[in-house]
């Protein structure tokens, strides 16, 4: 009995090693990568105006523990709020001239109404819009749930916007573009109870924050910070490639890296080097270059002497030979929308 005890304390210090290493030998960096919109404007819309045409149709709704529902006042507020972020947000980009904000006072529950000719003559006077955008419906639903055991609350948000678009033209049939999205965001707090008002308050907040930024990064070209692995294990090459990325010297870590993919004899530390050379180029924005890296490494890590070790990796390496065949794809459409830059 004795000796079994001893074979499994020492079996399971093996696997514990096993997946040390196998957490070890990456560190994880951000990219800056910059999408599309998800409409593409003409050139020459330069001014446009958000209408919250959502009055007496927004609709907030909370349940507690999947227990009764009831329905949060000032949803209009919360509606109204989430626009004025979008409008402001809009207006200090470089990608419009004017940007203006308003309401239509409407306290009809019906969603996705259109403007009338009439109306949209009264925007287009006040405001000088060529585009006008109304936001005709905002729905949040809240659900929190209460773990007695950790005492933890957790909130999730699912919010669903409708918007719809009045490109210039002729009035009577304007040419209109309806948009509807749906949002998930979630926020869980120690110690908060369910009943706890000013917890639910602040991140009501939050997610109307969140919102938002959905919703801009519908309108205009959007910055992201996403994350990406970088192999920093397997020899001394690759160690002294970490150090000069952590000093941000990543000309000096590529060369290392394209030396080991060139001259190494491991197929695995190759693969691992030829990855590290796709996120470097993905980072210059030249993505035919970090397709062919990228494919470079699956290659090697899907050779049949190393595959069956390298499951993982082979997997990682796959999703992001599509990450950045996409990104390729949005090129000429980024292009076209920054061209909208004053």
């Amino acid at each position: 009995m004795k000796n079994i005890f001893r074979y499994s304390a020492f079996l399971f210090l093996v696997v514990m090693g096993l997946v040390s290493c196998r957490s070890s030998y990456v560190t994880y960096v951000n990219v800056e990568t910059v999408h599309p919109a998800k409409i593409t404007f003409p050139v020459y819309i330069r001014d446009i105006a958000f209408v919250n045409n959502a009055l007496g149709s927004s609709k907030c709704t909370i349940s507690d523990d999947g227990g009764t529902e009831f329905t949060l006042m000032g949803a209009d507020s919360l509606a109204m709020d989430m626009l004025a972020i979008v409008a402001d947000s809009i207006s200090h980009s470089p990608y419009f001239d004017i940007v203006t904000i308003g309401s239509i006072a409407d306290t009809s529950s019906l969603i996705l109404k259109k403007l009338t000719p009439e109306q949209l003559d009264e925007v287009r006077g006040a405001t000088g819009a060529q585009t006008v955008i109304t936001m005709d419906g905002f729905q949040m639903m809240i659900d929190k749930k209460y773990y007695f055991r950790s005492n933890e609350l957790v909130m999730e948000f699912v919010g669903k916007t409708f918007f719809k678009i009045y490109e210039p033209g002729n009035d009577d049939a304007p040419q209109t573009h309806i948009c509807v999205d749906t949002m998930v965001w979630s926020s869980g707090g120690w110690g908060a109870m369910l009943d706890d008002m000013e917890f639910l308050t602040e991140r009501v907040s939050d997610a109307i924050a969140y919102f938002a930024e959905q919703n801009i990064n519908r309108f205009i070209p959007y910055l992201r910070l996403s994350e990406r692995f970088i192999y920093v294990t397997g020899n001394t090459e690759m160690v002294d490639a970490e150090r000069y990325i952590n000093k941000d010297k990543w000309d000096e870590a590529s060369y290392l890296w394209e030396h080991l993919y060139e001259s190494g004899e491991d197929e695995t530390q190759k693969a691992k080097a030829a990855s590290n050379m796709a996120v470097v180029y993905e980072m210059r924005d030249d993505f035919t270059a970090a397709i062919d890296w990228a494919k470079k490494s699956y290659d090697l890590f899907n050779q049949p002497s190393v595959r069956d070790k390298n499951i993982e990796d082979i997997k990682s390496i796959s999703n992001y030979i599509k990450l950045l065949e996409q990104r390729q794809k949005d090129v000429p459409l980024l292009k076209e929308q920054m061209e909208r830059r004053r």
